[in-house]
């Protein structure tokens, strides 16, 4: 899984470091919100929505709230390692 993220993380350019920055602290938090991301990588809002957009297009992050406003965003491959998929 560490692999398939850094090959998809390396394609998006500049943003690269913060999305490894991101992606690392998740394995501790696997969901937060945009203004969680903001603070934890040391942004403003915008740019960090602009990550988050580009990790759900790369199918890193998936939203799960289905709101427009306080969004959540989970890690949900990583998260699917902790779940019981039979119950």
């Amino acid at each position: 899984m560490v692999d398939k993220y850094n090959s998809i993380i390396v394609k998006l350019g500049r943003r690269a470091n913060k999305a490894n920055q991101l992606i690392k602290e998740m394995y501790s938090i696997p969901i937060l919100s945009v203004k969680d991301i903001s603070k934890i990588l040391d942004i403003d809002f915008v740019p960090a929505n602009k990550l988050v957009g580009a990790l759900v297009d790369s199918g890193i992050l998936r939203e799960t709230t289905g709101y427009s406003r306080n969004r959540l965003f989970v890690l949900h491959e990583y998260l699917d390692l902790f779940l019981d998929k039979d119950k």
